[in-house]
């Protein structure tokens, strides 16, 4: 009897090796098939790996249908087999039915399950089957908005992970720890609008941060070093909204974040920015007769709020002084992105998003040999910073995109002006260099394609029309705070919130469920920028959000000749505070900048419209706004900015 099992157990590895092997090789032998698939159905029926490995030969075949009857045949015969839950939901996943493929991964998930290659046959609480199940399910959950579920696997996941030794984290573990942390910081921010536990969640995920020891290959620590790169970009990101990013403060160097990034083909070393200045001094010397060679970096070269501060920059520069690069990294091409194109010379434009980073390398720093590269991206969406690792340019500047210090060695300076950025408090270490422009340091220009809108006021009713016009992750507690006071104090004020294009508008109203309906209102995202710019007419004045000011919104707020209440930072380096600050200040609207909170509500308050002539009252502040954006002026401030720093270079 005893030999009789044991030969079964023979025949019964044997089957499944002949299985394993069609499955594997490139052939179908349909002949070997049925025999084996004969020999299961009949002796073997028993065996939950026999028929697991049919219904993965089936799935090889892609007869799905066939697949999962053999696959259920196995997790009936042994629940606890993992192997073809995945199978089936894999299958079930294809079919849109997702709500099936959760209840089935639930049957495992959190469970003693069987080790399928241990003798015994034994069960154990196996971490990498969650790990499995969370990277099916929590994306799922995301792209259907279904927060609440993700949420909840995602703290079953994380209180698992508390309990592990971390001298037994292996890759798995970490890359999964950190894209748990994306996800879950993404909750946070379109779920709750809770920038405050985002950006602990990002800083929290960023444990382990360059931590390599776990790793063999360099493929493998080059995925988790671009986790880590994204969470930061998060954490910096969010750290604007709520005012507490500190570069001093990190428990970590920045540097470390792209320092494998200042390594050329895994050996050679790319100098540091001193070295590289000195080696390459000449070229400056060389070119004091000739055109500076300047470029461009972004995403953005097209239907973007950047774009709207782009364009003098590429439309009014000195062609007799300048030699302009466009280094776009985006697949995105539209109507705004031929405007771009036509600005330069077409040589001079250049699509690199399919690039490798050291193909761009390569390119800007010796087929172009840029004097000065303007990253107008820096740490935002789709940003360059392993390429700037590189230190591609010898000047390197941080402009537009982020609004603060990067930390990075590679960055030379940072465009501002007097009032973002107070010059007494403009000190700091690990910062690039501030330069400051005399004027805004930005110049807004409509696309040439939009015509300029009418001003036309049209609040006709005894209300005053209140626009908040920024982003909704813009709009802080201690901000909304304030705002329901002044609603609660002036029952006139109708609070109007613009709706951006991926907003949730329930969850937009469950963030200001305790505001008096009949006192808010909220105005939806348009496609066109005719129909934006139109909203403006029937609004009495515009209010900032804080700590995170405006920028497009105020600009677009003055054109159309609404005036916008912030708050002022002057004591304070602050630039995300100060922007619309600075816009008041340069347009003649300093009125409207106040020193605090309770500065901002009492002047908003006392605020009195004379509706009989606000339509002319607008057009006089239009004509304001329009004499400080003049591009030719600002492209001759800023062009003797980048020539000043050339010269000054040219001096150490």
């Amino acid at each position: 009897m005893q030999l009789i099992m044991n030969l079964n157990v023979l025949e019964e590895q044997s089957l499944i090796q002949q299985l394993y092997n069609l499955i594997t090789s490139n052939s179908n032998d349909n002949y070997l098939f049925n025999n084996i698939l004969e020999k299961v159905q009949g002796d073997y029926s028993y065996s939950y790996i026999l028929n697991y490995y049919i219904g993965t030969y089936y799935e090889k075949l892609n007869l799905f249908d066939l697949a999962e009857i053999y696959f259920n045949k196995s997790i009936q015969i042994q629940p606890l087999f993992t192997d073809p839950y995945f199978k089936l939901a894999d299958i079930l996943i294809k079919n849109n039915n997702f709500e099936k493929t959760q209840q089935l991964l639930n049957c495992i998930f959190n469970k003693k399950t069987l080790d399928p290659y241990s003798p015994s046959g034994s069960r154990s609480y196996n971490f990498m089957v969650d790990l499995r199940i969370m990277s099916i399910l929590i994306p799922k959950f995301m792209e259907l908005k279904d927060y609440k579920k993700a949420e909840y696997y995602i703290k079953q996941i994380l209180s698992k992970f508390k309990e592990l030794n971390k001298k037994n984290l292996v890759y798995r573990h970490l890359e999964l720890w950190k894209n748990i942390h994306i996800s879950y910081a993404n909750i946070y921010m379109t779920k709750y609008f809770n920038l405050e536990r985002a950006n602990e969640i990002y800083f929290s995920g960023l444990e382990g941060l360059c931590d390599y020891k776990h790793t063999q290959t360099l493929d493998i620590a080059e995925n988790l070093h671009k986790l880590d790169v994204k969470l930061y970009q998060g954490y910096v990101i969010t750290s604007h909204y709520i005012n507490i990013f500190n570069i001093k403060n990190l428990s970590f160097d920045v540097n470390d974040l792209f320092q494998r990034y200042r390594v050329s083909n895994g050996v050679n070393t790319i100098f540091d920015k001193t070295n590289d200045y000195h080696n390459n001094r000449i070229t400056f010397t060389e070119n004091k007769t000739k055109k500076i060679k300047i470029g461009y970096i972004s995403p953005d070269f097209n239907k973007n709020a950047v774009g709207l501060f782009v364009s003098p920059l590429l439309k009014y520069y000195d062609k007799n002084k300048f030699e302009v690069f466009i280094y776009y990294t985006n697949e995105s091409f539209d109507e705004f992105t031929s405007i771009f194109q036509s600005y330069i010379d077409k040589e001079h434009w250049f699509n690199i998003n399919k690039m490798g980073i050291q193909e761009q390398y390569n390119l800007i720093k010796y087929n172009h040999q840029l004097d000065v590269l303007v990253d107008l991206i820096t740490f935002g969406v789709g940003s360059s910073m392993e390429l700037i690792a590189k230190k591609p340019a010898q000047i390197i500047i941080n402009y537009l995109g982020f609004p603060d210090k990067t930390g990075l060695k590679e960055f030379d300076y940072r465009i501002v002006d007097k009032i973002t950025d107070p010059i007494v408090n403009s000190n700091s270490k690990n910062s690039e260099t501030l330069i400051y422009m005399p004027n805004c340091f930005i110049c807004y220009s409509l696309f040439e394609n939009i015509t300029m809108p009418n001003i036309s006021y049209n609040n006709q009713t005894d209300n005053v029309h209140i626009g908040v016009m920024n982003k909704i992750d813009k709009h802080s507690d201690i901000i909304r705070k304030t705002w329901l006071d002044i609603l609660q104090q002036q029952k006139k004020y109708i609070l109007f919130l613009k709706i951006g294009k991926n907003d949730d508008i329930n969850m937009v109203r469950e963030l200001y469920k305790e505001f008096p309906k009949n006192q808010i209102q909220y105005l939806p995202f348009t496609d066109s920028l005719e129909e934006y710019f139109e909203q403006f007419n029937n609004l009495d004045f515009c209010i900032d959000t804080y700590p995170y000011s405006g920028t497009t919104t105020t600009c677009s707020s003055l054109l159309m000749g609404v005036p916008v209440f912030t708050i002022y930072r002057n004591e304070e380096a602050n630039h995300v505070s100060n922007v619309t600050s600075s816009i008041n200040v340069f347009t003649s609207n300093d009125i409207m900048n106040c020193k605090n909170l309770k500065e901002y509500k009492s002047k908003i308050l006392s605020y009195k419209v004379n509706k009989s002539i606000e339509n002319n009252e607008r057009i006089k502040r239009r004509e304001l706004f329009l004499k400080c954006m003049d591009p030719k002026k600002f492209m001759e401030d800023y062009e003797n900015l980048i020539n000043n720093l050339i010269t000054e270079n040219l001096k150490k």
